[in-house]
């Protein structure tokens, strides 16, 4: 009896220690398991900080970007606008010259009229001219033929004549923007290459010339003009003669 209870005894005491053990190294385990997700969770949240930071500095340089682009496109705009006023500004300086160039034409062109009647009016010696063509008469028989356009010697008619159509295609709504001067003596070696030309009204022939030059601007493509007006092979010869 003695042994055994002495057993029984030892047998209680090493469960006691081993339920002890084990317990502790439980606790052991759990600690380290904790550690171990504080860990993960110190590791998440480095990561979550950097993926933060990553789209902070993302959404910045996005920032930038937009608002360099919005400067250079406001400078564009801007640019544009200086070009815009300037071209404004040239073409009107190249109006007001070319309405004071018109002006002192036709103010030539009156001088020399005004000139040519008090010589009409005076007392003719035997041997002078009965009769001088007046500038009117010219004009009216332009709106039939140009055959009279040879009958004005001087230029000063003659560009008052030209500038005097291209106000008339002006109150049409039609631009002709060389100066009057060009016209002229392009229709003077116009007649001497080819004479029947001069059978067309005046205001005919200018719009022959504009659209030879391309500035003849009703608004209509000025190379299907140009086809249309002067046939296919004067048009290539015409094409060839610009590009020179």
């Amino acid at each position: 009896m003695g042994w055994r209870s002495g057993l029984v005894i030892v047998c209680v005491v090493g469960g006691v220690f081993l339920d002890q053990s084990w317990t502790r190294a439980a606790a052991v385990v759990k600690r380290q398991e904790m550690l171990k997700q504080r860990r993960r969770q110190i590791v998440d949240q480095q990561k979550q900080a950097v993926r933060q930071r990553q789209e902070e500095a993302r959404r910045q340089a996005y920032q930038r970007q937009v608002l360099q682009q919005k400067v250079l496109r406001q400078k564009r705009i801007q640019q544009m606008r200086r070009q815009a006023i300037a071209r404004q500004k040239a073409v009107l300086q190249k109006k007001v010259l070319r309405e004071k160039a018109r002006a002192s034409q036709r103010q030539v062109v009156q001088r020399n009229i005004l000139a040519s009647r008090r010589t009409s009016s005076a007392p003719q010696k035997k041997d002078a001219p009965k009769e001088v063509v007046r500038l009117e008469d010219i004009w009216n028989a332009l709106e039939f033929s140009s055959k009279v356009w040879t009958l004005m010697m001087d230029m000063e008619p003659k560009v008052a004549t030209v500038d005097r159509y291209i106000q008339w295609y002006a109150m049409k709504g039609i631009k002709i923007e060389n100066p009057p001067v060009f016209y002229a003596r392009m229709i003077d070696e116009m007649a001497q290459q080819w004479p029947e030309i001069l059978d067309l009204p005046f205001d005919k022939l200018l719009k022959v010339m504009a659209v030879m030059e391309y500035d003849f601007d009703n608004g209509r493509d000025k190379d299907l003009m140009a086809r249309e007006l002067l046939g296919e092979r004067l048009f290539l010869q015409n094409k060839q003669r610009l590009s020179r």
